[in-house]
């Protein structure tokens, strides 16, 4: 065969099949726009609290987003979804998709408080992301509960949530929970194990702080029979 015939003759070939493809993806195209949405299907995390059921979902969604089954996949605005069931209170994440049998599914995280604040005219949360939450039904045990009659949100999603991660992430939360806040934004915190006060002062220099407190205990074995021990003041110990 000639080059010149043998050229034309690939090049023809060349043309039908992107033809045929074309055809393809219209085809393919044409008949996932007639493609209905079968229903919902929700799932609530496992690591979250459990206030949140699949029942609250889909009665919001009844409520606030536009019914997506018998839809044609095609028209149904997975950004928009996310977005409306964002504004429940307690969602932390949303994330939705279709899945191979043309549902609609809704995957939910709930916020996780880390402190309750609670006194005066505040009862709120803080989750573990520093943002602050509406208090729910329920709160799992190990959340710091604080006096929050002078307390700041601005205090209590900074340099309070700062001193209570520290105190999550080392290894004191077994012992702190409760907690204080005085004049000055300064912080007292209860210990669970010796029933006295520990008076930490502002939230700064905390790494420093505890280091203190772990060597006084370990130079001070009847530490038990204080009161107060006071942090405070830079290099010593002040037990009451």
């Amino acid at each position: 065969m000639k080059p010149l015939t043998r050229n034309i003759l690939l090049a023809s070939m060349g043309l039908l099949l992107a033809a045929a493809l074309i055809t393809l993806v219209s085809i393919s195209n044409r008949s996932r726009k007639d493609v209905l949405c079968n229903g919902v299907k929700i799932s609530v995390s496992s690591d979250s609290l459990g206030v949140l059921t699949e029942k609250d979902i889909q009665d919001f969604m009844t409520l606030h987003v536009t019914p997506s089954t018998h839809k044609p996949i095609a028209d149904i605005n997975l950004t928009e979804i996310e977005s409306q069931l964002s504004e429940m209170p307690l969602v932390a994440t949303v994330e939705c998709y279709i899945d191979n049998k043309d549902y609609l599914c809704v995957e939910v995280s709930e916020m996780i408080p880390m402190m309750h604040v609670y006194g005066g005219n505040h009862d709120y949360c803080v989750d573990i992301d520093a943002h602050q939450m509406p208090t729910p039904s329920k709160l799992r045990e190990g959340v710091a509960t604080v006096d929050g009659t002078n307390v700041s949100l601005q205090f209590a999603t900074g340099d309070l949530f700062d001193l209570i991660s520290y105190i999550h992430q080392n290894g004191w939360s077994h012992e702190f929970t409760e907690f204080r806040v005085g004049a000055g934004n300064k912080v007292s915190m209860r210990s669970n194990l010796y029933g006295y006060w520990v008076a930490f002062g502002v939230p700064e220099g905390i790494a420093r702080k505890f280091d203190k407190l772990a060597r006084f205990r370990k130079s001070v074995p009847d530490h038990t029979k204080y009161k107060e021990i006071n942090l405070d003041y830079y290099g010593q110990v002040i037990c009451k």
